[in-house]
């Protein structure tokens, strides 16, 4: 008796609260506009959106048509895979005093390849100074960086390294942006290894060191390479919300945004800091180490030069903080914690009629799934999903609707007709036991 008791409970629970959510459950909203005849409409997230949603994946979303019904959507994520190409290279040996770029001979392979590669000059010596890579593969596509990893014995080590580039490895013209200081602290697992590399439009590429002497041993070269339409990068600057002995600076984004390029901004001419990045999900939770480098911001030739950001995995969490290896001087400006983020796209199907709204902000929706009928949404992909324009976004009004007013008197009626049905069979049992208590009967 008792088991068909708890099932009626957990059914007639079902029924009460397992109604849907309403239009009205929502903190914001805001409307849809579209203007042409289509199967799919998209948008792109608004930083809005992220700031205010439950969690990285805005779970907490929905679009409803006129008759106040959701409509099926899907969150394609903004987030491109990156293509990891190895470059082979050759090194480039001269004296130390030589610091000119020196004109190269070589000999190809049939699709104009590098086989090998010397100085038209008998100034060989054994400090690597420069590095030429191939990008014949590549030449006319866009990039993030280049990446290094080398082989040095030096604990501490520092040098400028600059990119050009050529065509005939004869003239060389240098890589707009394309200096970055390379360093590396064996003691605490802090580098730099990247290059910034925006568009490859020749065929060879020469990283030089500024200084000879600090010339490495490449062991091996990888190029990030971007998707032929680069996405567009959100931006948002950081002040530290508070300051520990001028060493720690915390920072919170205030939001959910999937960060997935980070720099810090230093403006402090001519000092080269080492510092380690932390973040964490929640103020209770624990920090975990993100990644320790360099930052710095120079002045060359009336040009001031900085640190690249930092390209890593997609990361949601709100709070981060910057622990700088030593103290800043008094009156040092506070460090700006820059971030960045590549929006999401809706992708959404008019069912019903206009208009369309976006809502979001309902914390009780953290778990919720990120698409309605992805199925629907698949089928017709092949369809071009037509730009639609997402209004302002605004506060949404708590009246509730005459659809909300009957769901809620039907959860009231069956949570009463529940209770009926609950109460009688439980005074059902209890008669039963009673009579078997005062006639001894065994009920089973």
């Amino acid at each position: 008796m008792m088991k068909w008791i708890l099932m009626i409970l957990c059914f007639i629970h079902h029924l009460t609260f397992a109604q849907g959510v309403s239009i009205d459950d929502f903190t914001y909203g805001a409307n849809i506009t579209i203007d042409e005849k289509s199967n799919l409409y998209q948008f792109v997230i608004p930083e809005f959106v992220y700031e205010n949603g439950a969690n990285s994946r805005l779970s907490d979303l929905k679009i409803f048509n006129s008759a106040q019904k959701s409509v099926p959507f899907q969150i394609k994520p903004g987030k491109e895979i990156l293509q990891n190409k190895s470059l082979s290279f050759h090194p480039i040996y001269v004296r130390e005093k030589d610091s000119d770029l020196i004109q190269l001979q070589a000999t190809y392979d049939s699709e104009g390849e590098i086989t090998s590669l010397g100085a038209k000059e008998d100034r060989q010596s054994s400090i690597p100074v420069a590095y030429v890579f191939s990008m014949v593969k590549y030449r006319g596509q866009h990039a993030y960086e280049l990446e290094l990893n080398w082989d040095l014995d030096k604990k501490q080590w520092a040098s400028w390294g600059c990119l050009f580039e050529s065509d005939d490895l004869v003239s060389w013209q240098s890589v707009a942006g394309g200096c970055e200081i390379l360093a590396q602290d064996k003691n605490t697992s802090a580098f730099n290894r990247t290059v910034p590399f925006h568009q490859i439009s020749m065929k060879y590429a020469l990283l030089r060191f500024e200084q000879p002497e600090k010339g490495f041993k490449l062991t091996s070269a990888m190029l990030h390479l971007a998707p032929p339409q680069p996405p567009v990068m959100a931006w948002k600057e950081l002040e530290p919300t508070h300051v520990k002995n001028q060493q720690e600076f915390y920072y919170e984004t205030e939001g959910v945004m999937p960060v997935s390029e980070l720099n810090i901004i230093v403006s402090s001419d001519n000092k080269l800091m080492e510092a380690e990045i932390f973040s964490r999900a929640s103020t209770e939770a624990s920090w975990v180490r993100q990644f320790s480098g360099f930052f710095y911001r120079f002045l060359r030739q009336h040009q001031a030069l900085s640190n690249s950001a930092r390209i890593f995995n997609d990361n949601a969490a709100p709070y981060w903080l910057v622990r700088f290896k030593q103290q800043l001087p008094d009156g040092f400006d506070m460090p700006k914690l820059k971030i960045a983020w590549q929006p999401g796209t809706i992708i959404f199907a008019p069912e019903g009629n206009q208009p369309f709204k976006l809502v979001f902000g309902n914390p009780g929706l953290s778990d919720g799934v990120t698409s309605d009928r992805p199925t629907f949404i698949a089928e017709n992909s092949a369809s071009y999903a037509v730009m639609a324009q997402l209004g302002d976004i605004y506060k949404m009004p708590k009246i509730e609707s005459i659809s909300t007013k009957k769901d809620r008197i039907l959860s009231i009626v069956l949570w009463l007709l529940g209770m009926v049905v609950v109460g009688s069979l439980l005074f059902l049992w209890l008669r039963s036991l009673k009579r078997a208590i005062a006639g001894d009967i065994n009920l089973d």
